[in-house]
This record gives C-alpha cells, sequence and structure tokens, in this order.
C-alpha cells in the first residue's frame, strides 16, 4: 500500500515538474514569434503610447512620465528573440531529458 502511494506521489510530481517545464518552453518559443512579428511589422520602435493618456514614452520606462502609468518591471529576455530561442531550445531539451528519465515511472517498471 506505501509503494503504491509512493508511486503516485512520485509520478504526480515528475508530471508536474514536466508541465511547468514544457510551458516555460512554449512560452519562450511563444515569445519569439510575437517579437519576429513585431518586427515584420515594423513595431520595433524604441517609443511606444502609454495605455492610459497615449503619450509617447519609452519602452523601457517604468513610469509614464506624463500620467504617472506603472509598467512595474519588464523582463528584457523576452523582447529578444535570439535569446528566446536559445533558452526555448535549451529548456526543451531539458524537459525531454526529464522525461526520459521518468518514463520507467510513467509505465510502471520502476
Amino acid at each position: 500500500m506505501i509503494e503504491k502511494v509512493e508511486y503516485i506521489v512520485v509520478v504526480s510530481m515528475a508530471t508536474c515538474f514536466l508541465l511547468i517545464i514544457f510551458g516555460f518552453s512554449f512560452s519562450l518559443f511563444l515569445s519569439m514569434f510575437i517579437n519576429i512579428k513585431r518586427r515584420i511589422r515594423g513595431e520595433n520602435s524604441k517609443l511606444r503610447p502609454c495605455v492610459s493618456c497615449g503619450h509617447c514614452i519609452s519602452r523601457s520606462a517604468h513610469l509614464c512620465p506624463n500620467c504617472g502609468h506603472n509598467y512595474g518591471k519588464e523582463s528584457g529576455i523576452y523582447n529578444s528573440i535570439i535569446a528566446c530561442f536559445i533558452l526555448g531550445v535549451f529548456t526543451l531539451g531539458a524537459g525531454i531529458g526529464a522525461l526520459i528519465e521518468f518514463l520507467p515511472y510513467f509505465t510502471g517498471k520502476r
């Protein structure tokens, strides 16, 4: 009975771990394609309109100087096509490697 509980816990934790890794990889590849789409459309300007007042502000601004709208800290890694591709490939490889390691648990051979 205890062995079944341990098996269920291990398989559940492995599944959650794999879902997190593959989800992160998917979000990186999605960001890469969104950035490619922006580059093709010519939306790679250093300025953007504020969502509150429409005043042109820098893409790296944390606050709008006109109305004070807070944008918080935005990650610059998601704005880079190359960084998203490299990290996406790395996390996808790590996910596949982890899947291979956990495969005996999923098939019940351990």
